[in-house]
């Protein structure tokens, strides 16, 4: 059946390229522009495109919902005119009559005699169930509560009318139906990301903290830790999680990264994206950093750093000791951080068994991170894309595990 699915899709494909291409010649060749625009050209050809690709999108479905049912011998009637109904179902020896719809339309134009020759009108809305609910809230009106059929009138979603013809399969109707959501998005060239508003941001934070605690990534930290050693880890990283929720900037870079994880177009269409890659990368090296600059008050520990050019111009030194006076004069590139670490290790993280596993991993991910996608290779695939952030996650609980961790001086590390 999946290949009827596919067969339906492929020609709504071909109907949104042909017309597409048909209304881009028309807005090349016009003599005239609007005067009044709020978005830009693109944009309106895309309003024209929607229009009328809805329209074919419909038929299409329409055609899919009666080439299926003929397939599985289920007798139609096909309906013509201007009834508000596409085809009678016979079920159960009951006769339903099927209208595909966009949106809930509560108030179909149907005449006395079909709706005396069918039981109920079921109409078929092309969306998609929200967390498994499905709901649709009747419209108050005098117009509504008059509409004699409105008892008779049921309205569900496509997955609906599936699971009530039997078909367990609308895992790939809905794989079809993506394929052509992606086909519309590289024909058209344009797509409308949410904008970062502040509340946006924090129901973000909830998002990475959920994602933090659903250890997603335990799989690639039972590639170095055993259960027992994963289990102390989580101990003190549950203890200390929150400051990558936090707004200081070791957060904010992790918080961008994944909002644009969450916004990119998740394909291999040629689209470069280290970008996201360099985010967290930037978050790790701002917390590593952020870790010691606190540590760095205990005037027994002293993490020295190269001098960066205005450190060696201002001291003359090439090494300087890390505190918060000197900050800003020192080289603080993940590699260099880490170099300080493995030197101060029994000032840096508990004593464990694991503190060298810890380190080495963290050399690996920078070395990996930086010097293959940074500097090397451009980055398209996802999949890629996908291993880096989990390795990120495991690194984020592996530092928050095994690290010693000020909580209340990392919350206020930006004030």
């Amino acid at each position: 059946m999946k290949m009827l699915y596919e067969s339906a899709i492929a020609d709504m494909i071909r109907l949104l390229d042909k017309t597409v291409d048909d209304f881009s010649m028309a807005n090349d060749i016009s003599g005239v522009t609007p005067l009044f625009c709020i978005s830009n050209k693109q944009f309106l050809l895309m309003k024209t495109v929607d229009y009328f690709s809805n329209y074919q999108v419909l038929n299409g479905c329409r055609q899919l919902c009666i080439d299926m049912c003929e397939q599985m011998k289920l007798p139609i009637k096909i309906i013509a005119g201007d009834e508000d109904v596409d085809f009678i179902l016979e079920v159960d020896d009951k006769s339903i009559g099927v209208l595909l719809s966009f949106k809930p339309n509560f108030m179909p134009n149907v005449s006395d005699e079909l709706m005396y020759a069918i039981e109920k009108l079921m109409v078929v809305v092309l969306q998609d169930s929200v967390d498994g609910q499905v709901q649709f809230y009747k419209p108050n009106s005098y117009k509504y509560r008059n509409y004699k059929y409105k008892e008779r009138v049921e309205q569900i979603v496509v997955k609906q009318f599936l699971e009530m013809l039997g078909r367990d399969d609308y895992d790939d109707f809905k794989e079809c139906v993506g394929q052509y959501n992606y086909n519309a998005e590289q024909k058209l060239g344009i797509t409308v990301s949410a904008i970062p508003t502040k509340k946006a941001v924090e129901k973000h934070r909830a998002m990475i903290q959920k994602e933090l605690l659903s250890y997603f990534y335990k799989k690639e930290l039972q590639t170095i830790f055993d259960e027992k050693e994963i289990m102390n880890m989580k101990e003190r990283f549950e203890k200390n999680y929150v400051v990558l929720i936090s707004n200081a900037n070791f957060s904010k870079s992790l918080i961008s990264s994944e909002w644009y994880y969450t916004l990119q177009v998740k394909t291999d269409a040629g689209i470069e994206q280290t970008a996201i890659v360099a985010g967290y990368l930037k978050s790790i090296e701002q917390l590593l950093f952020s870790i010691l600059l606190v540590l760095s008050e205990n005037e027994n520990n002293k993490f020295m750093f190269y001098a960066n050019q205005e450190g060696r111009e201002k001291t003359g030194q090439k090494k300087l000791p890390l505190n918060y006076a000197n900050q800003k004069l020192v080289l603080t590139m993940a590699k260099n951080i880490l170099k300080v670490i493995e030197g101060n290790k029994k000032f840096v993280l508990h004593r464990t068994e694991m503190t060298d596993r810890v380190i080495g991993y963290l050399e690996q991910y920078v070395e990996k991170t930086r010097n293959a996608y940074m500097h090397k290779d451009n980055l398209y695939d996802w999949s890629d894309i996908r291993i880096i952030r989990t390795k990120t996650y495991a690194a984020y609980f592996m530092i928050l595990g095994t690290f010693f961790i000020d909580v209340e001086k990392l919350l206020d590390i930006n004030d």
